[in-house]
């Protein structure tokens, strides 16, 4: 693998029922990784203040911030 990729595995249980109906979601993709990043993509779209604009870690002040702002 080349040093600026990385992985984040995903853990499925095949007794979990939700996880059966992604598992067998997931089956008919042809580019898992491709998929993936295409929802997330689509997430951060949908919700753009959920999302950071850089790769900077936050302050200790920041992410009270953002605790602060997010819905109960």
């Amino acid at each position: 693998m080349e040093k600026n990729r990385f992985s984040k595995p995903v853990a499925f249980n095949n007794t979990v029922e939700k996880d059966i109906l992604i598992l067998n979601h997931i089956r008919t993709k042809k580019n898992f990784s491709g998929y993936v990043k295409q929802l997330i993509l689509s997430d951060i779209e949908n919700n753009p203040t959920n999302t950071p604009l850089t790769n900077k870690p936050l302050s200790a002040s920041e992410r009270l911030q953002q605790l602060k702002k997010r819905p109960n």
